[in-house]
């Protein structure tokens, strides 16, 4: 399971579906204990004309390709962030002074690593190093003016310690949408459990049914052989009886073999469907109550 980008639980919040063929609406909301929607904590992915529009109480970002949540679906952070800044003016990234300190870090290790036998250039490098731990603390203009003004030649540009982080609200949506494809992973998951279900309680149906029409016969035959038994009183059917009685008491063992292994199917599936059942539960009781108010 991939780690939460924010402090925000969704596993609370109802999920709702609206979908035709121009649109398709999937929103993540939640209710406080009398049913009333807490707008605060809403977030709507809508799909449409090739866009997905992203709305609610965590901000508003359009992304220039259509995302829709899926049972395996989940978001790859480089490709939302080249869909959102694509034709566009959002900017998905801003500076952040505790991801450039951990770089100028990085890079300080590097240069101790690599330029050891350049005394020179590991001077100028570790002194512009220190540079940029102490612009680190200015605004972000004053950093971008020492760290790529003063930078030294023994430096490449791609390497000028700059940290970003995601702005803020988008760790919010990363999590939301992923929250909707977990949500429709279960569902899936539910389904090929009651379909799994479904035919072996068949087959065992069919055993037992099988085995009762068996032991019909067997029982008709019983009854005909001690009828002649009690009135011929033969040696050689005594024997045939006793044959008979010996094969309808394994076929009665067999029987119950079966119906054993019919309960133990039964607690396995009862085990992998409790938690599922649980959530649509708790998701049936708080759409009641909403439909109550």
């Amino acid at each position: 399971m991939r780690k939460k980008r924010s402090n925000i639980d969704f596993s609370k919040h109802i999920h709702t579906s609206i979908k035709n063929s121009e649109v398709c609406i999937d929103k993540l909301h939640r209710v406080d204990e009398n049913g009333a929607h807490l707008k605060e904590m809403g977030v709507t992915f809508i799909n449409c004309e090739g866009v997905l529009t992203v709305t609610g109480d965590f901000c508003n970002f359009v992304f220039y390709k259509e995302f829709h949540p899926s049972p395996d679906g989940e978001v790859s952070d480089s490709y939302w962030l080249s869909k959102l800044k694509e034709d566009s003016c959002q900017q998905p990234l801003v500076f952040d002074h505790e991801e450039t300190t951990k770089q100028i870090q990085t890079l300080r290790k590097y240069l101790e690593d690599n330029f050891y036998d350049d005394p020179k250039n590991l001077r100028d490098a570790l002194a512009y190093c220190d540079g940029c731990d102490d612009a680190n603390g200015d605004v972000e203009w004053a950093y971008d003016a020492y760290a790529y003004g003063e930078k030294p030649d023994c430096i490449d540009w791609e390497d000028v310690p700059r940290g970003t982080v995601l702005v803020e609200f988008l760790p919010e949506i990363f999590d939301a949408f992923e929250e909707i494809c977990k949500r429709l992973s279960l569902i899936k998951k539910d389904d090929v459990i009651k379909n799994i279900k479904k035919n072996r309680i068949a087959e065992l149906k069919a055993s037992i049914k099988a085995y009762y029409k068996k032991s019909g016969v067997i029982i008709l035959i019983s009854v005909t052989v001690l009828i002649g038994l009690l009135i011929n009183k033969l040696y050689m059917i005594r024997i045939l009886l006793l044959g008979v009685v010996a094969f309808l008491i394994y076929q009665t063992l067999e029987l119950l073999y079966w119906s054993s292994k019919e309960k133990k199917y039964q607690a396995l599936i009862n085990r992998h469907t409790l938690k599922i059942n649980e959530n649509e539960n708790m998701n049936k009781d708080i759409s009641e109550e909403e439909n109550g108010r």
